[in-house]
């Protein structure tokens, strides 16, 4: 990533604002939303040896902005690269995964509509009416868990900072939300 784009992430990531300088017009606008991102390791493969930060080739200050990282491994097994290989080339000649059954009747692969317009719409409506609170049980394990990883100065984990503690919280309010619980 190049050095002016991890800058104005890592702006967008901690202040939540956006600078923009054009057409002689110099403003900063708010940007408050969820950032998914997806990277690959430095060298093509994961070392399991150096911390996320080195293996990204991200600085730890900027991936610690992160709420989640989630790790997908490419670790070679004979039996599973099989299996891939077959199921991949078995869509690839008969057009569908083997024992599917089809798309199913609340969807059409075709048009790409899963769900209506209108019902998106209700439903994003309902779920921002919901603002769901942490109770005593989980603010308990919350803290006690956030302690434990502060506590911990291991190579292998990401910087642990109070954001680290909000995570769990937004991330389980989310799911309070689209769930309606």
């Amino acid at each position: 990533m190049d050095e002016t784009d991890r800058t104005s992430l890592h702006e967008v990531m901690e202040q939540q604002s956006v600078s923009i300088a054009k057409a002689g017009i110099i403003t900063s606008l708010n940007a408050r939303t969820s950032i998914l991102a997806a990277s690959n390791p430095k060298f093509g493969r994961w070392k399991r040896n150096a911390s996320p930060s080195e293996n990204v080739n991200l600085p730890p200050a900027l991936l610690s902005r992160f709420d989640l990282l989630w790790l997908l491994l490419d670790v070679a097994d004979r039996d599973r690269d099989a299996q891939l290989s077959k199921h991949v080339t078995h869509v690839h000649v008969h057009g569908v995964a083997k024992g599917a059954a089809g798309g199913g009747p609340s969807m059409d692969i075709s048009t790409g509509d899963f769900m209506s317009k209108d019902f998106l719409r209700a439903y994003v409506g309902e779920v921002k009416r919901i603002n769901p609170l942490v109770d005593d049980a989980a603010a308990k394990m919350i803290t006690e868990t956030h302690c434990e990883m502060r506590s911990k100065r291991e190579r292998q984990t990401n910087v642990v900072t109070p954001r680290t503690l909000m995570a769990p919280i937004r991330l389980s309010q989310a799911v309070a939300r689209i769930r309606f619980s």
